[in-house]
């Protein structure tokens, strides 16, 4: 009954090699956390790591949940829209959505990846085709640009990020783009067709015949669909959680261009329901006609074991100090 630590302490280690390995422990972890804090993290106030700035204060107040997209120096380093809480279609993590990046490194040529970068998410400053596609099916309504031309309070006439785009804001050697033909971050459609080859599917992306609010599942629906849409609307918006209202006359699919992850769970009308894997790497939901209100959730199963193991460490170092000091006592 007695905790494995304690059997190898009174076993193998004397009282004092334990309490001398464990302070070596203890000291080694301090001294790495520290030197890695100092090397890493940057203790200068965050005002000059995030300042305030005409263009990111412009698409805090307007963008909503449509996504952006700074072109060539305009730029806007990534993950740095987290911070801002606006929307990018780019960004850094270790480890990255493998589907996700698939469909980033596509728009080369079309064709499903072997490799891409590995932990950056990147769209090249080059206005193409392939590029638009993407563009449209993830929201990205608005492109920054910056005049790096101007001198002495005379504009150059920089040339347009997009030919169809529109002036939506400009100061000063910023201009911010509207594209208007995007799709909304999230809608309602009846229209589907069910592929399940990564290739196919990509092929359908690209085709400029295929419309993209037609979406790509890899599985048919449960409920039947026919014509028509309806009304949704955006109740709160967050990391982890997202809500949504629903109103249709028919059965629908709510669309996100959000990516498709293990860990996301849908609520519709506070039950669980599926969530499919739509247009390649992003999200879709039954829903059938009438209102609703759907809630998007990140639940995933490792956050729960990682609450379980830390749990069960402090419990088992509270039992073997307790077993470790009543030992000492019958000493």
């Amino acid at each position: 009954s007695l905790p494995i630590a304690y059997l190898i302490n009174r076993i193998i280690f004397p009282a004092k090699s334990l309490i001398i390995f464990v302070i070596l422990i203890l000291f080694s972890t301090t001294f790495g956390g520290i030197y890695q804090s100092n090397k890493i993290l940057p203790f200068s106030p965050k005002k000059f790591f995030f300042p305030k700035q005409d263009v990111i204060n412009w698409l805090s107040e307007n963008a909503g949940t449509n996504r952006f997209f700074g072109v060539g120096t305009a730029s806007i380093a990534t993950n740095f829209a987290t911070f801002y809480k606006i929307n990018s279609p780019e960004g850094y993590g270790v480890f990255r959505i493998k589907r996700y990046a698939e469909l980033v490194e596509s728009q080369k040529d079309g064709k499903l990846p072997k490799n891409y970068e590995r932990a950056v998410a990147e769209f090249p400053n080059i206005d193409t085709q392939n590029r638009r596609r993407l563009f449209d099916l993830m929201g990205v309504k608005y492109l920054l640009t910056k005049d790096d031309m101007e001198r002495d309070a005379q504009t150059h006439v920089a040339e347009k990020p997009e030919n169809d785009a529109k002036i939506a804001w400009q100061k000063g050697k910023f201009r911010i783009y509207e594209r208007e033909k995007t799709l909304p971050r999230y809608y309602l459609s009846s229209q589907f067709v069910v592929e399940s080859d990564s290739q196919t599917i990509l092929n359908r992306i690209y085709d400029p015949n295929h419309d993209l609010k037609t979406l790509i599942l890899e599985e048919k629906p449960s409920i039947e669909l026919s014509g028509g849409s309806g009304q949704t609307s955006l109740v709160s918006y967050k990391p982890n959680e997202s809500e949504f209202s629903t109103k249709s006359s028919v059965n629908t699919l709510f669309f996100i261009s959000d990516t498709y992850f293990p860990g996301w769970k849908a609520y519709l009308d506070e039950k669980e329901t599926k969530i499919y894997r739509a247009n390649y790497t992003f999200r879709a939901v039954e829903v059938p006609r009438g209102s609703h209100k759907l809630i998007f959730k990140y639940q995933p199963m490792s956050l729960k074991l990682g609450i379980l193991g830390t749990t069960l460490g402090i419990l088992s170092l509270t039992l073997f100090l307790f077993v470790y000091k009543k030992g000492k006592k019958k000493r």
